[in-house]
Formats: C-alpha cells, sequence, structure tokens
C-alpha cells in the first residue's frame, strides 16, 4: 500500500503563512515608497494569496478570504458536525450566519456584522461546503427547522451502505490523476467577465436537444413531486436547480472551451440528479424520520378508495369538497397514485342508460 502523506503540522504552516505574509508586505510597502520609474506607474498593489479550500468555517473566516479570492472558495472539513454547530455561535441564535449560508446557493451576499467595527460585505458568495458526519449526529444535530428552511434541501447527501473495510491493493492509475489535475488547471485559468477583481460568470447555453432532454426531465420531476410530503418536495424543487449545474460541471470537464452544453452533458447531469434525488428519499425517510405521507392528511382519502375499489373524479371531488374543490385536482390526485403504483385508469364507459363516458379510477394492480 502507498504510505499517506502526512499533513504538515499547523505551527509551522503558520510560520511559513506568516513569513510569506511579512515579506510580501515589506516588498509592498518598499515599492510604494519609491518614486515611479516610468511614467504612469504608481505603488504596486499588495499581492494576493490564491486561494482554493478553507477549513475554518466561521462566516467572518470566510468572508476575509473571498475578499481577496472572488471567483469562489471550497469549505472543506472532514468532520463537518461543526459547520452545523458553529451557526451563530457566541450570538445566542440571533446573528445572520445561517441566513448566509443559505443565500450561497444562489451565490448571494453576504453580511457579517462585527462588534466594534464596520460589517463585512461580499456581493456574490461563491462558496462550496463539503465533509462528512457520522449518521447519528447528523440526524442530532438537525432540527425541524432546518428541514423546512430549506436549509436540508439545499444538501447534496449521500449515504454509502454499511460495509465491511477491506484491504486493497488497487489504487488509481497516476495517468488519471495526471490528466484530472491538468483538466482542472484549464478550468481554473478560465476568465470571468468583468475581471478577475468583479467577476461576472460567463453563461453557457444549452444546445437544443439538451434544452428539450431538460425540459421533459423537468416536466416529469415536476410532476414527481405532488407525490410527496413537503419537505421531499422542497428537495425535489432544489434538484430542479441542481441539475443544469451538473450539466455545466460535465460539459467544462469534457472541455474547458465548450461553447454550449451538448445533450450528453445533460444525460450525465439527469442521472446525478435522480441519484442524489433517491439518496435524499433514504435519509428523509429513514434518518430524519418523515412519513411518506405527512402534511397531505390523504389517510382517510386513499382508505376510502381502496374501500370503493373503483372512483371517478367528480365522486373523490363530491367526497371530500374541501381537499378537492375542482374535479381537476381530484382527477391530478388519482393521476398521482397511477404514477405511483396504486391503481390504475379503466378504459372510459358509459353508464346502463348511456351518456358521457365516465373515467374511472381502479385500486390496485
Amino acid at each position: 500500500m502507498k504510505p499517506k502523506k502526512q499533513p504538515q503540522h499547523p505551527s509551522k504552516k503558520a510560520k511559513i503563512v506568516a513569513k510569506v505574509k511579512q515579506i510580501a508586505g515589506a516588498h509592498w510597502r518598499r515599492s510604494r515608497n519609491k518614486k515611479p520609474q516610468v511614467a504612469g506607474t504608481g505603488p504596486q498593489k499588495p499581492p494576493v494569496l490564491r486561494r482554493l479550500f478553507v477549513s475554518d468555517i466561521t462566516c467572518e473566516a470566510v468572508v476575509r478570504v473571498l475578499e481577496e479570492n472572488p471567483l469562489g472558495l471550497l469549505v472543506w472539513r472532514d468532520e463537518i458536525a461543526g459547520w452545523f454547530r458553529g451557526f451563530n455561535e457566541y450570538k445566542r441564535g440571533r446573528g445572520s450566519d445561517k441566513e448566509n449560508w443559505l443565500s450561497t446557493f444562489q451565490a448571494g451576499r453576504w453580511i457579517v456584522d462585527r462588534k466594534g467595527a464596520d460589517p463585512l460585505m461580499i456581493w456574490r458568495a461563491a462558496v462550496s461546503v463539503t465533509g462528512t458526519i457520522t449518521p447519528s449526529a447528523f440526524a442530532t444535530l438537525l432540527s425541524r427547522e432546518d428541514i423546512e428552511d430549506g436549509f436540508v434541501p439545499r444538501l447534496l447527501l449521500t449515504w454509502p451502505p454499511d460495509r465491511p473495510m477491506q484491504l486493497s491493493d488497487k489504487s488509481v492509475d497516476p495517468r488519471v490523476m495526471d490528466a484530472a489535475r491538468e483538466r482542472l488547471e484549464q478550468i481554473l485559468a478560465l476568465a470571468p467577465n468583468g475581471g478577475s477583481e468583479q467577476p461576472i460568470p460567463v453563461p453557457l447555453k444549452l444546445s437544443p436537444e439538451a434544452r428539450e432532454l431538460f425540459k421533459q426531465w423537468y416536466n416529469r420531476h415536476a410532476s414527481e413531486a405532488f407525490s410527496f410530503p413537503p419537505p421531499l418536495r422542497s428537495v425535489w424543487a432544489k434538484l430542479q436547480r441542481y441539475c443544469p449545474r451538473f450539466a455545466l460541471v460535465l460539459a467544462l470537464a469534457r472541455n474547458p472551451q465548450a461553447a454550449q452544453v451538448e445533450k450528453r452533458d445533460m444525460e450525465g447531469a439527469i442521472r446525478l440528479a435522480d441519484w442524489f434525488g433517491n439518496e435524499a428519499q433514504r435519509v428523509l425517510y429513514e434518518l430524519l424520520r418523515v412519513k411518506p405521507q405527512e402534511g397531505r392528511g390523504d389517510d382517510r382519502v386513499l382508505q376510502w378508495i381502496q374501500e370503493r375499489g373503483e372512483v371517478s373524479p367528480n365522486e373523490l371531488m363530491n367526497k371530500f369538497r374541501k381537499r378537492f374543490p375542482r374535479v381537476a385536482k381530484a382527477e391530478k390526485f388519482l393521476d398521482e397514485q397511477v404514477h405511483l403504483g396504486n391503481g390504475r385508469w379503466l378504459p372510459s364507459r358509459s353508464g346502463p342508460k348511456g351518456g358521457r363516458p365516465k373515467r374511472l379510477f381502479c385500486w390496485g394492480s
């Protein structure tokens, strides 16, 4: 087995960073005091240390690094439980930390208030967070409010099945690692609109085939959401926005100079979105104990349909007027039951005395 590289000692790393800043600052002060050698030149700006990753999860620390790295950051924590515990820490729950993290879903504005100092502000907080947490800690730290305020639906959750750990001699081919590193460097070299200090994203359009594929998936995905309880419906709504983001990542990973998102990029993105949707269902139902029919109040409706065996949308509307004020809503509910496999539509037929054919839903297969 290849030995794992030991991380640098924190104190040694801190000394190196401090020394670099000291040398850079001294160089800048000297250049500022010097007279310009060429007409039109002035004092140099202090050098900026390019950062991609941060491990400090406090909003104030992230904002300070974002000020010098507006293209974006990745908060990377091996154990991310501290991130959940740190929301509004030392502020008795009255801070804006959680609101700031919620706004990063669309790279929104961050405002960090500081006691005795001016607030820190970032207009476009492009920050992603990744890390691991034990299932028991995840279930304990998250409250009902975290689900209802949209925090949990913004997370891309994975919950691998329990398996015994096995030693293996397998490793990633060095050529694959080199190719991945080269592709990442090419992506990082892409220039945004507006310059590096106030970057504006460069839009990539969908090809006609990719757009049609996304539209079909979006409509199917939206229809599925109506059969879920409200917490999972929120997850489904966020996945509709994640899907084109996946497609963008796949397009640039395929070709950093891509002019548009192709059909194969969207196909891969849809597979990812569906997979993350399945993982979210497992986590919410099994870990967070969300009930499949929670918030719908449909148990009595379903029991009545089962007892009758066959029912028309009009009959369902007349029986449960408050739940189905219009026949279209009753028909939509029955369509959901067909999609869930709870029943099927029978061929339309007229009554014994003739008349307009009636559409009937039949419970069971």
